[in-house]
This record gives C-alpha cells, sequence and structure tokens, in this order.
C-alpha cells in the first residue's frame, strides 16, 4: 500500500488490500484476512476449472496502478491474477452474518455487507452494585467508621467518592483553648447562614453551640440573625437547669450576633467570662467551626447522594 496516498481509486468493486507482506511468501501460501473482497490467486495451479476473462479490474492501495483478472474459476469464485504479489484469500463469505467462536464463547460477530465483514461494536454495560457496609454508610449521612461500630453493621474499608469531594479539609491549626474537665465550663458557640434557598419552615440560620469538655452539640435553627441571643439564652436554662451547673466561659467570634449589648449584659449579670476569637480566625473558634463542618459536610453528603 502506498504510504504517501490518502486514498484509492476504485475501478471496481472488486479491491485488494495488504498492509505488508513478507517477500519470501511462497507461491503456494495464502494471506488470511488481507482486506481483500474476493479470493485472488496468482497461479492457475490452484483451480480446478478456470474460465478467461480480462474485464475485471482490481483496484489496490496504490491509486496510479491496477491490476487485471485473467479468469474466474468454479471454485469458491477465485479470480486469477497473474501479477498478484502473493495469494489472497477473504474469509467466511457464506450468508449475511458472521461470527468467530473460540472454545465455545463468541469473540466476535457481525454482518457481511458488499463482501466485506463489519464488526458490531457497542459499549457495555451493567448494573450498579452497592455493598451494605457503602449502603449503611449512605444511609446513616456518610460517617466515619466509629459511629457506626457500636451498631454491628456490616465493617469493610469504604472509599466513598461523596466524602472524598465533600470533606476535603485544610491543614489543622494548633489549637490554644486550655482544657475543660467539667460540663458548662466552656462553650463555644457559632452561627452559620444565611443559607439559600431556606428550609420548608423558613430558616436561613442555625446556631451551634459546643461543650468543650464532653462536645456534646446542640443545632437551633433561626430565621434571622436576631433571634440567636433569645434561642441561646434558651438553651442555656435548660442545661444548667438539668445539671444544676452554671456556665463559666464563652467563646464566639466578632460577629454582631454576638459582639452586642445583650450577650455584655448577660457576662454581667451572671458573672460570665465572653472570649471572643480575631476577626477572619475562625481557626481560633476551632470547636464551633469543626461542629459546623460536620453538620454540613452531611447534609451536602445526603443532598448529593
Amino acid at each position: 500500500m502506498n504510504p504517501h496516498s490518502n486514498a484509492a481509486t476504485h475501478l471496481s468493486t472488486v479491491q485488494a488490500l495488504v498492509t505488508s507482506i513478507n517477500d519470501s511468501l511462497q507461491c503456494n501460501q495464502l494471506v488470511l484476512n488481507c482486506g481483500a473482497t474476493h479470493h485472488m490467486f496468482n497461479s492457475k495451479s490452484f483451480f480446478l476449472s478456470i474460465s478467461d476473462m480480462t474485464n475485471i479490474t482490481v483496484s489496490t492501495g496504490d491509486f496510479n496502478s491496477a491490476l487485471k483478472a485473467h479468469g474466474i474459476g468454479t471454485v469458491r469464485i477465485l479470480f486469477n491474477l497473474l501479477d498478484l504479489f502473493g495469494n489472497q484469500l477473504t474469509i467466511n463469505q457464506k450468508g449475511s452474518h458472521f461470527s468467530l467462536v473460540t472454545d465455545g464463547k463468541i469473540l466476535l460477530r457481525g454482518c457481511i455487507a458488499n463482501r466485506l465483514m463489519y464488526v458490531d461494536y457497542y459499549l457495555p454495560r451493567g448494573l450498579l452494585s452497592i455493598d451494605a457496609t457503602t449502603l449503611w454508610h449512605n444511609c446513616f449521612g456518610h460517617p466515619g467508621p466509629t459511629p457506626v461500630k457500636p451498631l454491628g453493621l456490616p465493617s469493610g474499608s469504604i472509599n466513598c467518592i461523596t466524602c472524598n469531594l465533600n470533606k476535603a479539609p485544610c491543614l489543622p491549626f494548633c489549637n490554644q483553648f486550655e482544657h475543660a474537665n467539667l460540663l458548662l465550663e466552656c462553650v463555644h458557640i457559632d452561627l452559620v447562614g444565611p443559607i439559600s434557598p431556606p428550609s420548608v419552615s423558613g430558616f436561613k440560620y442555625f446556631i451551634t453551640i459546643v461543650d468543650q469538655s464532653t462536645l456534646f452539640k446542640i443545632i437551633r435553627f433561626l430565621e434571622k440573625k436576631l433571634d440567636a441571643f433569645g434561642e441561646f439564652l434558651v438553651v442555656k436554662k435548660i442545661i444548667e437547669n438539668h445539671h444544676d451547673r452554671t456556665l463559666k466561659k464563652l467563646v464566639s467570634d466578632c460577629g454582631g450576633e454576638f459582639l452586642n449589648e445583650k450577650f455584655n449584659s448577660l457576662s454581667r449579670d451572671c458573672g460570665l467570662q465572653h472570649i471572643f476569637a480575631p476577626h477572619e480566625t475562625p481557626q481560633h473558634n476551632g470547636f464551633a467551626e469543626r461542629a459546623n463542618c460536620t453538620m454540613l459536610d452531611k447534609a451536602l453528603c445526603m443532598l448529593g447522594a
């Protein structure tokens, strides 16, 4: 085949194509699957009987030259081309379909049109299979392995794409908070919002309250930022009443919902130490910020699963 030509001029429906051939090819050897549209031989010795015919032109890969068929044999419709460089044998020209079977398994199948074989091509399809561990992981809001371990659920390694996309954290910051040993010794709070679109009940914000000693978290939903003080006051009274203890220290950022006269009055009246994290440094309010990330990660994973 001429490497400098992009196409061949077909003078007839008969075509002969070989991408490469060895010069040591014997005259009694056949070239299988050469791309020819017919069986072709270069010697009359292969034919049981042959009739002369010179009006058949065979086009090759070199469009500047063409071959003439000298005859047609009665065996399997073979063209006799004395000038052919080798003997060519096409495969499976019977019927309108073909298949290649090995050890009882079908490797290829297709149809025959214009004496050429076309292989059927299709993309494989399969059903999505989810193991029990991944299924429970999705149902419980994409938690880590520790929270679901006491439930006796199937254990195994989980590579959750949703968690990898929605829980990618930055590098940790050094925690400068003093250790808290007792309940309500130190409480961290933060406000998240506005959230768009709002919830079905019309809430656009939520306040996160975290006890440092127990890491117990409380979430309260708000319609407005101004409701933060009222909700915090309700939670404070409930916890102090149930555990017969008083809040000692409160940590928050410098947001207007916390740095106002209401919280200042509460600090003076209750002897509460209110610590403000520096502006634009959420790492100094790490307990509440990490709690926010946990809640938002679970919500995003449940919505995106």
